[in-house]
């Protein structure tokens, strides 16, 4: 049996991953995350290359559930990726917004592509897209061997933490590590005279990748590769915490301090995407199937517990700007 564009459905997982996207705690998380950013749908075709759906917009969990059962993500692979670029949608009229997925008659909307350029005209608008309200994200990558990306990952964190830096530190899901710097933080990075003098998003992107690179440098050594850059330039995108990786079949998921020392102490040489998610979900039964892989997810109980701290967070900070 086939899904949406012949794609066929997967087994094994199936029933996992209609759980984990009909969690309600999961979807609070990802529409925490995506309502003030662009949203990127990337799907495997039956011929293994990706298409890609940029500039979706998932201001609330009724539009994701939408989008959700529109790319059928339920019964094939579908990965989510997200702007760094926050995005102040209720400033985009209405009718710049964009085009829904599928037409009338059901058939996919060609409009899509044409947005692009429309795209962007609309986030020039500062009151859109706001010059340094965007993330700097370090990326470490390794196919073979994922304790090296980790180690790289985590000498950063340290590094930032020291510098009363509060970073983000994620689990991409399949082959690596990625470290989040929030505008607020990066200010502290920056100097006020070279901020005063960046005028278009473009330059502010090469500003971040620079310092992203200047700091791998200084930490690292002057000769470590950096795996990505492009999520700091002018409309990068980062995989989407708490959405399933469309390749691994594991989550996104942000460490927490009990996951980074776990990862730190238990985390062995030459381990691959699978081995990092049993150790931090290892409190799950695994699920063979996705793309022939081992996946593990962790228990709704965790997540409802990750919103109720996030809610009883933007509650104390809404109590405190009163």
């Amino acid at each position: 049996m086939d899904g949406v564009m012949g794609v066929p459905l997967l087994t094994g997982v199936q029933n996992e991953i209609n759980s984990w996207y009909t969690n309600r705690a999961v979807l609070h998380q990802i529409r925490d995350i995506t309502y003030s950013r662009e949203t990127k749908w990337q799907i495997i075709l039956p011929s293994n290359n990706m298409w890609g759906i940029r500039h979706r917009f998932l201001g609330s969990i009724d539009y994701l559930e939408k989008e959700l059962a529109i790319l059928d993500i339920h019964n094939r692979p579908v990965g989510m990726m997200v702007g760094t670029q926050e995005i102040n949608w209720s400033n985009i009229p209405p009718a710049d917004h964009p085009p829904s997925q599928l037409i009338s008659n059901g058939s996919w909307n060609t409009e899509i592509k044409n947005y692009n350029n429309d795209w962007k005209e609309i986030i020039e608008d500062t009151d859109v897209a706001e010059i340094g309200n965007q993330i700097m994200v370090f990326d470490f990558d390794d196919t073979k061997d994922l304790r090296i990306p980790f180690d790289n990952a985590l000498t950063i964190y340290d590094y930032l933490r020291d510098q009363d830096i509060h970073p983000s530190f994620i689990f991409s899901g399949n082959k690596g590590f990625h470290i989040w710097v929030h505008p607020e933080d990066i200010q502290k990075l920056i100097p006020v005279d070279v901020m005063t003098k960046v005028h278009s998003l473009q330059s502010w992107g090469r500003l971040l990748a620079g310092l992203v690179k200047e700091i791998v440098s200084d930490v690292l050594g002057s000769d470590h590769p950096i795996a990505d850059l492009s999520p700091n330039y002018m409309q990068g995108m980062v995989r989407c915490p708490y959405s399933i990786h469309e390749k691994s079949g594991q989550i996104v998921w942000p460490l927490d301090e009990e996951d980074i020392i776990n990862l730190e102490f238990n985390l062995e040489e030459g381990s691959l995407a699978t081995d990092v998610a049993g150790l931090l979900h290892n409190w799950v039964s695994s699920f063979p199937g996705y793309a022939g892989k081992i996946t593990h997810h962790p228990p709704h109980s965790k997540m409802f517990k990750r919103t109720l701290d996030s809610l009883r967070e933007n509650n104390t900070q809404n109590d405190d700007s009163n």
